[in-house]
């Protein structure tokens, strides 16, 4: 793996120094295709992955336990009183303690 120093004393001795691609690859001990891929990336550099990986598990049911979950934990609505409405029956209008002291 080509590291962040790495890609930067490629990229000064090239562009600064004038020092061949191929020059480079031998003096790094890296393919031509890195050094060039190095050259034109201006960064910032990231280990990226060819292809995402997968979950095992989940991928193969992931879709059934969401289906699962929302069939059985509905989303519930909370209905309030609008402001300033009267509790029927003077209950608790928020100001009052629930235990009466």
């Amino acid at each position: 793996m080509t590291k962040v120093a790495d890609i930067e004393r490629i990229r000064w001795a090239h562009f600064r120094e004038g020092v061949s691609i191929r020059e480079l690859a031998m003096t790094f001990h890296k393919g031509r295709n890195t050094i060039r891929r190095a050259l034109q990336d201006p960064g910032p550099w990231e280990y990226r992955l060819a292809t995402p990986r997968g979950n095992p598990v989940m991928d193969s049911v992931g879709a059934l336990v969401t289906r699962w979950l929302r069939a059985r934990l509905p989303r519930r609505r909370i209905d309030r009183a609008p402001v300033g409405a009267q509790t029927p029956g003077g209950g608790n209008r928020g100001g009052d303690h629930p235990l009466g002291s």
